[in-house]
């Protein structure tokens, strides 16, 4: 939807709709920075659209100047409207200055900050979801801030002079790239197997996201790697969607960045259905791969199904689950 116009001075937002970056981000602890000289009838969101995902929505903050508040909205699944408002505080502007907003991802915590370009005076609102099993409303909350970084034009008029994304600066980073599984859907922060990882090598950067599969991370990895990894691992399958053409694209894309890359097999699956995708990737991949499927598998055996007591639900691994996947990487 055409919600504006260049001009000299950056990009006005004068209608009503969505503009989206076609390029998707999920690398965990970033922020997007937009510096905005506001209106007295600004009402504009800033978000990400979870494309490639199971949802097309994701995560909405908006600023409202005429009702003087700044909120965090419910989860974004109807892209055509304003979810409900989760959290809110009081932002009375003055609208001769310039603002940088900044939307902050930290892990599952969304927030906002408006900054006062002039006085130093910050206003925020933030979030923090937990992964509590059966309770997927309070684990997605307000979104995660994954996949395209969004502007909304609700009403009124907003300057838009700059936009940027940031991240830690790391040396040499090993990103791991990946679905729910790496996210870490229905396990608590700090047992996932990237966690355990990144206890061991503090390089080590994650970029999981729910619902997605191959074209997806094949996707986070164009748009992220301006971070350099000398390092890529990947695990992606359990969500259907690989197939040698897009195995060989992935490796491709990862090898034409001079980075190295580890493809692993997928967890068990309850119907069996690991046994085809890992099969998949040991036709197409002859490199290195850490074999989730034997760590999460009884017996150790994938023939044998999945071992139940490794399992939060039918596909995500609990802490346990996890912990046997970490185990993996320093087997393999």
């Amino acid at each position: 939807t055409a919600i504006g116009s260049k001009t000299q001075n950056g990009f006005e937002i004068n209608g009503i709709g969505n503009m989206v970056l076609n390029h998707s981000f999920s690398i965990e602890n970033r922020a997007t920075v937009f510096k905005v000289r506001l209106a007295s009838d600004s009402n504009i969101g800033f978000g990400y659209i979870a494309n490639g995902g199971y949802a097309p929505g994701g995560t909405l903050f908006t600023i409202d100047v005429p009702n003087k508040m700044i909120n965090l909205h419910d989860y974004w699944s109807d892209t055509s409207t304003v979810p409900t408002v989760r959290k809110s505080a009081h932002f009375d502007p003055d609208i001769s200055h310039d603002f940088v907003v900044r939307m902050i991802k930290k892990q599952r915590t969304n927030r906002i900050e408006v900054y006062d370009y002039v006085t130093g005076d910050v206003t925020s609102v933030e979030t923090t979801s937990t992964a509590v099993l059966n309770d997927v409303t309070n684990e997605f909350a307000s979104g995660r801030q994954n996949g395209c970084p969004s502007i909304v034009g609700i009403a009124g008029t907003c300057l838009i002079k700059s936009f940027r994304i940031v991240a830690p600066s790391v040396s040499n980073p090993v990103i791991i790239y990946g679905d729910s599984i790496t996210e870490g859907d229905r396990v608590e922060l700090g047992s996932r197997y990237a966690d355990l990882m990144k206890q061991e090598n503090s390089n080590v950067m994650i970029s999981g996201m729910s619902g997605t599969t191959i074209d997806s991370v094949i996707d986070r990895i164009k748009s992220e790697k301006a971070l350099h990894p000398k390092l890529i691992i990947v695990t992606i399958g359990t969500n259907g969607g690989n197939s040698p053409e897009k195995i060989s694209a992935l490796v491709n894309e990862i090898t034409d960045m001079n980075c190295q890359l580890i493809l692993n097999h997928i967890p068990a699956k309850p119907d069996g259905g690991h046994i085809s995708v890992n099969d998949m990737i040991e036709q197409n991949w002859k490199g290195r791969s850490f074999r989730f499927d034997l760590a999460t598998s009884k017996n150790n055996d994938p023939k044998q199904g999945q071992n139940l007591s490794l399992f939060a639900d039918q596909f995500h691994p609990n802490a346990a689950g996890h912990a046997d996947m970490a185990k993996r990487i320093y087997l393999d």
